[in-house]
């Protein structure tokens, strides 16, 4: 295992470093040249969102919205809807009501 410095003031380990702490993570095989500016914090590379949050839009229920035109609004199907939103009846929709309709990738 690779002992990573502690104090503020040494080098910041190299992408092969990091690559070596978790290998699962894809990483650039080149090296950059060390700098002499002083370390400064940098974030932790952080792997892409798995939560829903970039997978979804949300859509506030309107009056006489049906949720199959919502779904062919959004090109999405309606079942999509439902098990995103954990909807059990589709005609259970309420005014005000804010669901996530999942995006389209295209």
């Amino acid at each position: 295992m690779l002992d990573l410095p502690t104090i503020a003031n040494e080098p910041i380990p190299t992408t092969a470093a990091v690559a070596e702490l978790d290998p699962a993570e894809p990483t650039a095989t080149s090296q950059a040249a060390p700098t002499s500016a002083p370390a400064s914090p940098e974030p932790a590379a952080t792997a892409a969102p798995t939560s829903t949050e970039a997978a979804f839009i949300e859509y506030t229920v309107q009056k006489g919205d049906l949720l199959n035109d919502i779904a062919k609004k959004h090109n999405v199907t309606t079942k999509e809807i439902l098990a995103i939103n954990e909807i059990n009846n589709a005609d259970s929709l309420t005014v005000g009501q804010v669901l996530r309709i999942p995006r389209v990738s295209g």
